[in-house]
């Protein structure tokens, strides 16, 4: 079973980027994220997962689970990359507890940034289609993204940090100390 460190944050935090330096600084990290575990899954595209209705999106929690453990059940560290909080065409879905608990996760990691932060960055990301959101909607949805990541970690029973993506020392220091 892998030691596993899951990275949560609203889509142009910064989470990829902050997950990529920490696997520079800690080579034996495999950096995984759920959007490509599930469109390798479900041979979608990224287009096609983010206008998925609510429904499939929930079921594709399952889905999730089982690619994770297929891809990285014998890989010995692991950052998984994703959201606590889907926002799609459908509107916004909170990942259930259950599919993270699934993860086994050893330690739960929110990424946050001012919201100008991520109105800037996704409008440099042209790569990457997002939905529209206005700053006001970006600032009620990063605490609600936060507060889910923190349940999953008290469920869990493992430990919670919250930081920014310029940390890629804090969190490279967590897989350091395991």
């Amino acid at each position: 079973m892998p030691y596993t460190v899951c990275l949560f944050g609203l889509s142009g935090v910064g989470k990829t980027t902050l997950a990529k330096r920490v696997v520079a600084r800690v080579p034996n990290v495999s950096h995984v994220t759920a959007s490509a575990l599930l469109r390798s899954a479900l041979d979608l595209s990224a287009e096609q997962l983010r206008t998925e209705s609510a429904e499939n999106v929930r079921s594709n929690q399952d889905v999730l689970v089982q690619a994770f453990w297929r891809v990285c059940g014998n890989l010995p560290v692991v950052l998984f990359d994703g959201h606590s909080l889907i926002d799609g065409e459908a509107g916004l879905i909170d990942v259930p507890l259950q599919t993270i608990i699934a993860l086994k996760p050893a330690h739960v990691v929110f990424v946050h940034a001012t919201v100008e932060e991520i109105v800037q960055r996704r409008a440099s990301d042209a790569g990457r289609v997002r939905p529209a959101r206005t700053p006001k909607q970006l600032s009620e949805q990063q605490p609600r993204a936060e507060k889910n990541a923190r349940s999953y970690a008290l469920a869990a029973g493992v430990p919670f940090v919250s930081t920014s993506a310029d940390d890629d020392a804090l969190v490279a220091e967590i897989f350091a100390a395991n």
